[in-house]
């Protein structure tokens, strides 16, 4: 039987059980002396959105246009251009709270014990931070302006937790700005 899995399989990057953080500064927790004690601070300090189990997925595909659609035949090299990047970040929350709910609206108000849609004017997250385990160690991905694009769903088992399940699509600030709307840092060895 012909399978793509080998010995090395487990070795290349998988992301594991990990937690994402709202609005960090990730230059702070790299400077500072120990990053994983800082990221400790981050969680203890309320940053946290949820913990997720393994199993979360992030996308980076190049987004790709013709400029002389239908003018070639075959492909002609120089003839695509790159326009920008979409990168998506999606998994399962394990904590379902009011707080946690609210973001993934996109900034809906559960202030009051009723969970209210966000105003049009809401500003979203600047940043959001998976940091989680990997084969290759401590894992840190941050992407830039995210934009909840999975909304707000409430899954419960019998006998078990309910999970929120997210989807966030990375942005850069300007529309014109092709560069990369994220970053990976590697926080060291193995976590």
């Amino acid at each position: 039987m012909l399978t793509g899995e080998h010995a090395a399989t487990m070795q290349h990057l998988q992301l594991g059980e990990g937690v994402l953080l709202a609005d960090i500064d990730l230059d702070a927790v790299l400077a500072a002396a120990s990053p994983r004690a800082a990221i400790a601070a981050l969680i203890e300090a309320g940053h946290t959105l949820g913990a997720t189990p393994e199993g979360s997925v992030f996308r980076c595909v190049p987004e790709v246009t013709d400029a002389e659609k239908g003018a070639h035949r075959t492909p002609v090299k120089g003839a695509s251009l790159l326009s920008g990047y979409r990168v998506t970040l999606t998994g399962v929350l394990l904590e379902v709270t009011g707080a946690n709910a609210s973001r993934l609206l996109g900034g809906g108000d559960c202030a009051s014990g009723m969970l209210t849609a966000p105003a049009a004017s809401a500003a979203g997250m600047d940043s959001l931070c998976w940091v989680g385990c990997t084969a290759a160690g401590l894992l840190a991905i941050e992407l830039y302006h995210p934009l909840s694009t999975g909304g707000l769903s409430l899954h419960t088992r019998r006998q078990g937790e309910g999970t929120m399940p997210f989807a966030f699509l990375a942005q850069n600030e300007d529309p014109e700005d092709t560069s990369l709307p994220f970053r990976m840092v590697w926080l060291g060895g193995a976590a």
